[in-house]
């Protein structure tokens, strides 16, 4: 099959995300593996941060992600979770989304709409996200959901969905999609781009995400940033020698390889 759905060993993904045996394709569920999820797999580029182009072949991403206890951007994180949803029996249709759209700037990301057997209409799915949205949304225009101490809402744009973030007094576009047909050859032509591109915000840099009891732990670059209840509330510079106890810090165990790579591109 095309998107490799049945490589997922669902039973080890499910351990990976702390989350119980599952049966129905239920809102309950969706709710609940969303959350568990993104509380429990790191948002990171580590991979295109040492220059290489992350593998989107399922057996890859599991090993990754599942099995070395890794984490990934939107392609990998969308790939296991769209995977783990169909096997378990929701009607899925994975999106390519264009990030900040009111900027100029190509498609980098990807979610998921889900149907459940027991709600009218769609959820968005976004654990692929940097980490923040722990929960679906539905898709409707203005729904709104709190995500993190920050509203957001569905709104919609002529022939696009829209997500939106309150920032203080106004809204911000985050991403928008359409609901064109996606091929798995769409998400490799943009891992690609993005894994390999000079411009692309993950190239040459770590960034790094981590949600734990309700705080975002955020590595941009050599910037450390703490985001609670809904405000940026520090941030501290990382020096290049303590990049893999930050890392760990993070829930990351990477080579030792890798942290020499990091540590020899350090930004300054």
């Amino acid at each position: 099959m095309e998107w490799e759905v049945n490589e997922l060993d669902l039973s080890a993904y499910l351990r990976r995300i702390n989350h119980p045996p599952i049966e129905g394709a239920t809102t309950a569920n969706l709710l609940s593996l969303c959350k568990s999820h993104v509380l429990n797999i790191p948002f990171e580029n580590l991979d295109p941060a040492c220059g290489v182009e992350p593998s989107l072949d399922m057996k890859d991403v599991q090993n990754k992600i599942v099995y070395q206890r890794r984490g990934g951007y939107c392609f990998e994180h969308i790939m296991l979770f769209s995977a783990a949803l169909e096997r378990i029996g929701y009607k899925i249709e994975r999106r390519i989304s264009r990030v900040f759209p009111d900027k100029p700037g190509t498609t980098t990301h990807v979610l998921v709409e889900v149907v459940t057997e027991d709600h009218d209409g769609k959820w968005m799915a976004d654990v692929g996200f940097g980490g923040g949205i722990l929960h679906p949304m539905p898709v409707r225009s203005g729904a709104m959901v709190e995500q993190l101490g920050f509203p957001h809402r569905i709104m919609r744009n002529g022939p696009f969905w829209r997500l939106e973030k309150r920032d203080s007094d106004h809204w911000v576009a985050q991403h928008e999609w359409s609901e064109l047909p996606v091929r798995k050859v769409d998400f490799v032509v943009l891992n690609h781009y993005t894994a390999t591109f000079p411009k692309s915000p993950f190239f040459g840099r770590p960034v790094v995400i981590r949600i734990k009891g309700g705080v975002l732990r955020k590595l941009v670059g050599n910037k450390l940033y703490t985001v609670s209840l809904g405000k940026e509330d520090d941030c501290e510079d990382v020096q290049a020698a303590n990049i893999d106890q930050v890392l760990k810090s993070l829930d990351l165990d990477i080579s030792a390889d890798m942290v020499r790579h990091l540590q020899r591109n350090w930004p300054v």
